[in-house]
């Protein structure tokens, strides 16, 4: 399959997919978007013959499509778990955007249905991608910062729509925790190796949001340290505003902006790689990134990350969040 040409179905053609996803695909050596399917035909018609490929009429069509090698899933969470499902079955690979589905349930019903199979499904978690978060992994994971006692994340991001899907619980799952919460909680985790979750304790907030919630704080014990994570969308404080700290017995390092110090002869010295990339950059590139490796995947160069495996256990970890929220106490997880 190395020098075959993959051919993508895309499924879902919102804001999103249309001024990212799909220009990176059409500038992907050896990737055709062979077609696309959305629930609004008229749409999918017009960008159809904008880029000079196929609109399915259904999803099913485009499933039943020998042609097509793999499917881009980048629908409303509640949508997910029927799409994998039934790509699956059909002998796709899939790429579906985050979060995987609305729940546990939900996720390891799509586990069971891959885990047997030799298909790449993989979820879209871009921000494991981003240049400068792949420079600090390397880091953390050749002992630089020595072992890691505590991380702290969160995102503030006002939310702009007042009629998203992301405010509908039945369609999303939940509010913030699944929409930037489940981002930061995937990055750290990633970043720091998975370590085992012991406990975590969460409040949720409904400040201007009454469906869901629209502001989660949690702190979770694993071996050794603590993760706290912190998202809103209702923030009192600036916006657009995305951090992560990482503290190790040896040093220290963060995201945006990226930065490393560490303890070297008795001073703090900062390491940081000099890069030209601007956080602008980065955040195009984490996209970019992240469809080449799902195709890396798909050609058996590497194994796919992001997989439902790793879906299972972050959805365990969210779920945890809300019940403890609801109990108003800290739960074994």
């Amino acid at each position: 399959m190395d020098n075959k040409v993959i051919k993508i179905g895309i499924i879902g053609l919102g804001q999103v997919a249309q001024t990212i996803h799909l220009p990176i695909w059409q500038k992907m050596p050896n990737v055709s978007i062979h077609g696309l399917f959305d629930t609004n035909k008229s749409h999918a018609k017009a960008l159809a013959e904008k880029i000079g490929t196929e609109a399915y009429s259904s999803s099913a069509a485009m499933l039943s499509d020998p042609e097509i090698d793999a499917v881009h899933i980048c629908t409303p969470t509640h949508t997910h778990m029927k799409y994998v499902i039934e790509a699956i079955e059909a002998g796709k690979h899939v790429l579906v955007e985050r979060p995987i589905a609305r729940n546990l349930e939900e996720t390891l019903a799509i586990y069971e249905a891959w885990k047997n199979s030799k298909l790449v499904v993989m979820v879209g978690m871009n921000q494991r991608f981003r240049p400068d978060a792949m420079i600090l992994k390397s880091f953390i994971e050749n002992k630089e910062l020595g072992d890691i006692y505590y991380i702290r994340a969160g995102w503030n991001k006002p939310i702009r729509d007042a009629h998203s899907w992301r405010l509908k619980k039945g369609q999303s799952g939940g509010g913030v925790l699944m929409d930037l919460g489940i981002i930061m909680v995937d990055l750290a985790l990633w970043m720091t190796n998975f370590p085992k979750i012991e406990s975590v304790s969460a409040m949720t907030f409904h400040h201007n949001v009454e469906t869901v919630e629209d502001t989660a704080i949690f702190q979770s014990r694993f071996e050794g340290g603590m993760l706290n994570i912190e998202c809103s969308w209702s923030p009192m404080a600036e916006s657009d505003d995305q951090w992560l700290r990482i503290f190790g017995t040896k040093g220290s390092a963060k995201l945006y902006p990226f930065n490393i110090h560490k303890m070297m002869h008795g001073n703090l010295v900062d390491i940081t790689p000099v890069t030209a990339e601007t956080d602008k950059a980065n955040y195009r590139k984490s996209y970019e990134n992240e469809l080449r490796h799902f195709i890396g995947a798909v050609r058996k160069l590497h194994p796919a990350t992001c997989s439902p495996a790793d879906a299972v256990e972050r959805m365990r970890l969210i779920d945890s969040c809300y019940q403890s929220a609801k109990a108003e106490k800290e739960l074994k997880v």
